[in-house]
């Protein structure tokens, strides 16, 4: 008897990780996620962050990836990803134009009915027919739903870029979309503006003799696109800019909101009462403040630029009133690329700053650290960990080792990190990393990772100080 084909052996993993994800919905006595939904915070979607969730979603995913890629014509398959960013303009089109505030607020109690796309375009004086074809373009990627012709309606993915304000507000003033507490609607779209203007420039800038083999983040494909000699740090600053920079916090503010306080490779309750933990270039200090709501024995130092801790304090004292004056939390301006003020200290803790640098400028990060530190301090990184797109070798370290794809899958899907990867070398000539990037990495700065904790989005590397080379 022949063996299953690749197809059937397919079809298999997808049947049994839907076997996994509706026992694990049964078990908590809840329905699957339905398209048609609203409801940001629906209990149906808590199952999907669990390990188990995670990871038949994870199956489920690369496994229609790859029979997707089997099955479609070559030349379809083709034309079709080199015409993905029109996906991303109307993405952009629909953020900018509110269109899921707009839907969200005509169609009032009875969301599942949806709205006329007429009605929907004349509240931003915008071509019906136009609009239409945009929605209906995100409708066969499931975002929004055509409930009857011309007629559409948000569902589960379309609310998540829904920034909670009401139509007349952001008619009067655009950029209060951008304030409060974070929304996905601008990192989306920063993505689909800056991340897109700048990723035209990519070939150009990989293909010149004189940017193919830098390293500094000012030769980044951005620089070209936007023909700007400084970083993107600084062209965020400028006063032009202010749109993009509003966009960036609250994609930052977003992005907080979905990380986890702790990655499960570090023992954070094993520290001493009055430990101090460094938050390097932790920004007003969203990372501290998680921590701090589990381990409030610990103090923690915030270090930033001079205008991030600035705002860092004003928040600090409005959500966490006492938390600066008893000493618990201190914010200092600190450039991480000088010697490190805080020396000694128990932990240094970087969330998300080593992706956006190079090797050549990460490396002088990690031997600040190591200047600062003592025998038994400990390095935390919190950031990613993309895998090889082939089987990975074996690792020695703790937690390292990630689980292969079953077979006949060739690597784990979904893309979302390896095109994260591209998005820091388009914008900052950065990279995200594999195990043997890290591994190399902790080495020439002097630290030595003693284990990693490889979470549903972010990687938590724990280092020990290296012992000086001889």
């Amino acid at each position: 008897m022949s063996s299953p084909s690749t197809l059937t052996a397919l079809l298999g993993l997808i049947s049994s990780a839907v076997k996994d994800l509706e026992e694990l919905y049964a078990s908590q006595d809840l329905s699957p996620p339905s398209l048609a939904s609203v409801d940001a915070l629906s209990p149906s979607e808590a199952p999907l962050r669990t390990p188990r969730g995670a990871a038949a979603s994870k199956q489920i995913i690369s496994a229609c990836g790859m029979l997707s890629a089997m099955v479609a014509f070559p030349v379809a398959h083709v034309l079709n990803l080199s015409s993905q960013f029109l996906v991303s303009s109307a993405l952009r089109t629909v953020i900018e134009a509110n269109i899921v505030e707009t839907i969200r607020e005509l169609a009032g109690d009875n969301q599942q009915a949806g709205v006329h796309v007429d009605k929907i375009a004349a509240v931003n004086g915008m071509d019906s027919s136009k609009l239409a074809r945009v929605l209906r373009l995100l409708v066969t990627y499931y975002v929004f739903r055509e409930v009857e012709p011309n007629v559409f309606a948000n569902n589960r993915n379309s609310v998540m870029l829904d920034c909670g304000k009401i139509i007349e507000e952001l008619l009067a003033d655009p950029k209060s979309r951008y304030e409060g507490q974070g929304q996905l609607s601008a990192l989306a779209e920063l993505h689909a503006e800056d991340g897109y203007i700048s990723a035209e420039a990519m070939s150009a800038t990989l293909r010149s003799p004189e940017t193919t083999f830098s390293l500094e983040p000012n030769k980044a494909p951005f620089n070209r696109a936007y023909k700007y000699d400084g970083t993107l740090w600084e062209w965020l600053e400028l006063e032009e800019n202010t749109s993009s920079r509003l966009k960036f916090g609250s994609a930052m503010r977003t992005a907080t909101k979905f990380l986890d306080a702790q990655g499960g490779a570090f023992d954070w309750a094993g520290l001493s009462e009055g430990a101090i933990v460094v938050d390097v270039g932790g920004g007003v200090g969203a990372a501290s403040m998680a921590l701090r709501a589990l381990y409030p024995k610990l103090k923690y130092v915030i270090q930033d630029r001079a205008e991030t801790i600035k705002h860092g304090e004003e928040l600090w004292k409005k959500e966490h009133p006492g938390a600066l004056e008893s000493g618990d939390v201190r914010l200092e301006v600190h450039d991480f690329f000088e010697p490190q003020p805080t020396r000694g200290a128990d932990v240094y803790h970087l969330r998300q700053i080593m992706h956006d640098w190079s090797d050549l400028y990460a490396v002088k990060i990690l031997k600040r650290l190591r200047e600062a530190a003592t025998p038994s301090t400990r390095l935390v990184i919190r950031d990613y960990l993309i895998s090889l797109a082939c089987p990975a070798p074996p690792s020695s370290i703790p937690g390292a080792q990630a689980p292969p794809p079953p077979e006949p899958l060739p690597h784990w899907g979904p893309p979302g990190s390896y095109l994260g990867d591209i998005q820091m070398l388009v914008a900052l000539n950065s990279l995200e990393r594999t195990l043997d990037d890290w591994v190399s990495l902790f080495n020439r700065g002097g630290w030595t990772i003693i284990k990693v904790h490889r979470g549903p989005l972010l990687a938590e590397f724990v280092g020990a100080p290296s012992e000086p080379s001889t």
